[in-house]
């Protein structure tokens, strides 16, 4: 994930954030939408990437 380029993995965090449900087919809260985005920021940070 850390080496992709910034337009691509843009792409592909919006593609997953659209597609995330839950199990029984239900949206999930803003709340963790956002605990999944902070995740994946503090990844991205840990490895230093350019964005």
């Amino acid at each position: 994930m850390h080496q992709l380029d910034v337009d691509v993995l843009d792409e592909h965090v919006a593609t997953l954030i659209l597609s995330l449900q839950r199990e029984d087919g239900t949206e999930f809260e803003p709340t963790s939408i956002r605990a999944i985005i902070s995740s994946l920021d503090r990844k991205l940070k840990r490895h230093k990437y350019p964005f």
